[in-house]
């Protein structure tokens, strides 16, 4: 990547959440814009391998910017993340570090902030709304965010603090496929071709299934409709719809005497839609709130007379007179009666859907203003990472309950294991633990502390609050990742958490630093066979380690004499996933370096401070920590203020 330049991340098409909704369209829409416009100012299209694929890619592809990977970015330049409200995925997919690490400038995308209007609705969950929070922290570091509406903007600029300096409307286009019809009978068709069920006059609703979205108050508006009007119109649901739901609305009809007259196609393809609006007698839009609108401006497009709420992003969109209370049954009804049967009134509904409709040229002229502005701003001078929250440090080890203030030197032996006595072991780890998170807290650090086997604490007691390691995947995830994450290992059953830690499949992607009081660990992988925590049988775990050792090595198991028959140290899979790999002293380096792969030997480091006293209060282990978060953190400009 040259530097200076924008990677637009293609989230929004990929979405578990909203790959079927506006929102997919808008930023595959986007995209292309983008592309088309301004491709020299576009580095890459990121496509997340994580995610499920998206479709209607041919063109990304073709003009060579989709990609799937961030190799080579930066320095500096643009990263946009084209949906940042994403639950369902870990913000730090979203927000890679390694973005961060080249010090790009964030934009993201806010289609709307609708869950913290309706909290009632949409975050009842506490798991969801962690999930949430996490997204608004997301928009609120970001250089600048982009929205779809005036309404939109004063919601980021209300509801996040963000000041509307960093906030910049770019609207949205319609795809050329929302046109005009040529022929109107054709156009009919080509309609009830594609939705069985569908008669020759018709209003049409297209949207979700949602609370939000008003359906029920549509229904019952149309069923107050007068008998002749019903008999002669249709209404239309064009939404994806599960049995249980497609039946309620169905019910609610016939209860409400307009049976057999509400059509529930479901989902329709692109085509279909284009030949309903192009072919209605009367768009509805009814919701309660949009952070847009986008069905709005593609019923226009083809010529379809619209009347919507008179709320939110719509108001922006309809004229004031064709517009409605959504919380008012009978202002909704009106509206609907005027839109089919007043000459005048329906004159100028089609004459609106006239007028030209939004194109993507100028959203990507607009957006490409802002990335142009941000670039601007750091050209000719240093640049500035865009992270600017707390360090955060999560710290794998046994701890004591209450940190305490004797002095705990490790029990390194040389790698030879078993001499020092286990009681002053399991004292020394965790002493060491808890004076780590001590160590870091005082440096500035915000500190998660993962207790690790049998010295792990009943819950909710001692002074901080504690976690068990197997959470420490779920957090790193919504917490945007840790920018270091220290694992004491040693050979005793209470590093078990630590070890399964270094072998997530993920390990490699972590900030590990491995903290090595014994390098021997014959022991600690016998009791994680133990415990099925190895995920396959003993023999295939030390062949994957050791290529080419004799397939009967651990076929009944592993204990320490077969370790030292075989000279088996199983120190290998830890170095290789860890970033530092310490030890107290020469004889343990020693020891490592003859066990780890060639390649893996420079991430081994002698620290005499390990044997010294961890007393909280000590300088080397301060020294240290100071080392670990100078050398080793990749991390937001904590250190200063952020230029915005």
């Amino acid at each position: 990547m040259s530097p200076g330049r924008v990677v637009v991340d293609l989230v929004a098409p990929q979405s578990p959440s909203y790959r079927e909704r506006g929102i997919a369209r808008h930023g595959l829409d986007y995209a292309n814009a983008l592309v088309d416009r301004h491709p020299d100012l576009i580095d890459r299209v990121l496509l997340h391998p994580e995610l499920p694929p998206a479709g209607g890619l041919e063109h990304l592809i073709e003009s060579g910017k989709a990609a799937t990977d961030l190799e080579g970015i930066g320095p500096g330049g643009v990263f946009h993340v084209t949906s940042a409200f994403e639950p369902e995925v870990p913000v730090r997919r979203l927000w890679p570090r390694v973005v961060s690490a080249q010090k790009m400038r964030l934009v993201v995308t806010v289609y709307d902030l609708i869950p913290d209007i309706f909290p009632d609705l949409y975050l009842v969950d506490p798991g969801l709304r962690r999930r949430w929070r996490s997204c608004r922290e997301l928009a609120r570091v970001a250089d600048h965010v982009l929205v779809l509406s005036e309404s939109g903007a004063d919601d980021v600029v209300r509801l996040l603090g963000v000041p509307r300096r960093r906030v910049s409307v770019i609207g949205a286009g319609v795809h050329a496929r929302f046109r005009t019809p040529y022929s109107l009978p054709a156009a009919l068709a080509a309609a009830r071709a594609a939705v069985p069920g569908l008669g020759e006059r018709f209003m049409v609703y297209n949207g979700a299934i949602d609370p939000r979205k008003n359906l029920d108050r549509l229904v019952e508006a149309y069923a107050t409709l007068p008998a002749a009007i019903r008999d002669r119109w249709q209404l239309v649901l064009v939404c994806r719809a599960d049995p249980l739901q497609a039946n309620h609305y169905r019910v609610m009809a016939e209860r409400l005497g307009a049976g057999g007259q509400v059509l529930l196609p479901g989902y329709v393809s692109d085509e279909a839609l284009v030949s309903l609006y192009q072919s209605t007698d009367l768009s509805v839009f009814p919701s309660l709130y949009e952070g847009y609108g986008l069905p709005v401006v593609e019923a226009q497009a083809c010529g379809a007379p619209v009347i919507a709420a008179d709320n939110s992003s719509l108001a922006e969109l309809v004229d004031s007179d064709a517009r409605f209370d959504a919380t008012d049954v009978t202002a909704m009804a009106d509206a609907m009666e005027r839109g089919l049967t007043d000459i005048d009134f329906r004159a100028k509904l089609e004459a609106s859907a006239k007028r030209p409709p939004p194109n993507w040229a100028d959203v990507a002229d607009r957006a490409a203003a802002v990335y142009q502005e941000l670039l601007d701003r750091d050209r000719g001078r240093s640049l500035t990472p865009g992270w600017a929250h707390q360090l955060r440090v999560a710290v794998v080890a046994p701890m004591r309950p209450v940190a305490g203030t004797a002095s705990a030197g490790t029990a390194s032996d040389g790698g030879r294991g078993g001499e020092a006595p286990e009681a002053r072991y399991l004292e020394d780890v965790s002493g060491l633990g808890e004076n780590l998170v001590d160590a870091f807290e005082a440096a500035g650090a915000k500190v998660d502390r993962f207790v690790d086997g049998d010295a792990a604490p009943a819950s909710g007691t001692g002074k901080r609050a504690r976690l068990q390691p197997a959470a420490l995947g779920l957090m790193d995830g919504w917490r945007a990742g840790y920018d270091l994450v220290v694992c004491c290992v040693g050979d005793h059953p209470v590093h078990l958490g630590a070890l399964a830690v270094l072998r997530r499949h993920d390990a490699a992607d972590l900030p590990l630093v491995v903290i090595a009081h014994q390098v021997r660990l014959p022991r600690l992988y016998e009791a994680a066979a133990r415990m099925g925590d190895l995920g396959t049988d003993v023999a295939a775990v030390l062949r994957s380690i050791y290529p080419g050792l004799p397939p009967e090595v651990g076929a009944h198991g592993l204990d320490a004499a077969t370790a030292t028959r075989h000279g088996l140290v199983l120190a290998r899979e830890v170095i290789a996933v860890a970033r530092r790999y310490l030890v107290a002293n020469e004889t343990d380096a020693r020891l490592a370096g003859i066990d780890a792969r060639p390649a893996d030997r420079v991430r081994i480091q002698v620290v005499p401070e390990l044997t010294l006293s961890t007393s909280s209060e000590d300088r080397d282990l301060k020294k240290l920590v100071s080392v670990l978060l100078a050398e080793e953190v990749v991390r937001p400009a904590s250190l200063g203020p952020v230029s915005r």
